[in-house]
């Protein structure tokens, strides 16, 4: 028996979890609160079973303000309070129900009758809107902004919808905010807090850096300018502690505002602590090995996991770091296997080279090989230093298929 009405569930109680519902039937009209079918929430159940005169299928008489059968009619129940019933007439003795007729039981000021006397009743079209109080009623002289309606024709800004103790015709300019009045304080966050009918320029971020000047901008104008922000050298307060380009380490470098490239970087600094002709502002990705500087031109061994040129890449390649480069005719020539000094052919006071391709078609036999020779004119003579097998001075061909004539030269 969950809910000690004294019935168990099963055992003729309907509802174990509310003590109001079982078979008993109190007052011996026939019917109990769960009803002959013993289950709840059907038309048969007793909706009062303190009192013999109200059962299921009972003959309900209109407009007493009692529920006899059972059926809920809510024209007879005074939603509002204030002693009307919506049917009319009434012809029940409750001393708490004055009458029928109530033309609006949701609001109380609203009676089939003239209470107040002004000459108007609360219901019809064009009736009193408060029948407690004499001086309102249709066509009353209505002061402006007094916060009454005293014509019952509503004005909207009489009312104090945010409960700031201000209506719109007092000069709230945002009756849906309580934080906005004509007395509040204007703060800095962009809206017209006071309702003076303006919001100051200080309270914009005129420059795009996140502050304005109301936040401690010193300078709307210039975006790296705020409070917070690194000091650099440019003849601007940027920190807005009220000094231009004042010397001080901002990343603990040892190097101060105009003698640092990047105040914000502790790595970066004037310094050629190597003395290899660059500071890691200049480039050198690290001040500390003479070895490494931005554009050496020294080939980088990619085994060796030393980044000398500072390219952000282990092991540059060959052509990076060379002054000049022969290409061969072909993808499958392996031009350059072997390259050698040719002395100087053509007596001309300048180096000549010899370049092997030793798997070169020559003669329409594979792998017959050729050697180029280009004299140290042409190379002189080069704009872009990049110089095309099919350009050389001579050209030396293999005897047979499988020569690889210039494997060595």
């Amino acid at each position: 028996d969950a809910d000690g009405d004294g019935q168990m569930s099963g055992a003729g109680d309907c509802d174990d979890s509310d003590a109001g519902l079982n078979s008993s039937d109190l007052e011996g009209d026939g019917f109990s609160s769960c009803g002959p079918d013993s289950l709840a929430g059907t038309p048969d159940d007793d909706c009062d079973d303190d009192d013999s005169s109200v059962a299921p299928y009972r003959i309900d008489t209109a407009c007493d303000g009692i529920d006899s059968d059972c059926v809920t009619d809510a024209a007879e129940v005074d939603g509002d309070g204030d002693g009307y019933l919506l049917c009319n007439p009434y012809v029940g003795v409750d001393p708490a129900i004055l009458g029928g007729g109530d033309c609006d039981d949701s609001d109380a000021n609203v009676i089939p009758i003239d209470a107040d006397g002004d000459g108007f009743v609360g219901c019809g079209v064009g009736g009193d809107c408060n029948e407690n109080d004499g001086s309102i009623y249709p066509g009353a002289v209505d002061t402006y902004c007094d916060g009454v309606d005293s014509d019952c024709n509503p004005d909207g800004n009489e009312i104090d919808n945010d409960n700031d103790g201000f209506m719109e015709c007092e000069g709230d300019c945002d009756d849906s905010s309580p934080a906005i009045s004509p007395a509040a304080i204007e703060l800095c966050n962009q809206e017209d807090d006071d309702c003076n009918g303006g919001i100051p320029n200080a309270e914009f971020d005129g420059d795009g850096d996140g502050r304005a000047a109301c936040q401690g901008d010193c300078s709307d104008n210039e975006p790296t300018a705020f409070p917070g922000a690194l000091e650099i050298c440019d003849q601007i307060d940027n920190n807005c502690d009220g000094t231009a380009d004042e010397p001080i380490d901002q990343d603990g470098d040892g190097a101060v505002v105009c003698s640092d490239c990047d105040e914000s970087n502790a790595v970066l600094n004037l310094s050629d602590v190597d003395q290899d002709g660059l500071s890691s502002c200049a480039g050198d990705c690290n001040d500390l090995d003479p070895l490494v500087y931005l554009g050496n031109t020294t080939w980088e061994d990619p085994n060796a996991g030393a980044d000398l040129d500072c390219s952000g890449l282990l092991g540059n390649s060959l052509a990076s770091a060379a002054h000049a480069a022969i290409v061969g005719k072909t993808s499958s020539g392996n031009s350059g296997y072997s390259v050698a000094s040719a002395g100087d052919v053509d007596g001309d006071g300048l180096d000549d080279i010899l370049v092997g391709a030793y798997r070169e078609i020559a003669l329409g036999r594979s792998n017959t090989g050729k050697s180029y020779l280009f004299l140290g004119s042409t190379l002189a003579l080069s704009s872009d230093l990049r110089l095309s097998a099919e350009f050389a001075d001579a050209v030396f061909l293999g005897e047979g298929p499988g020569d690889h004539s210039g494997r060595s030269v």
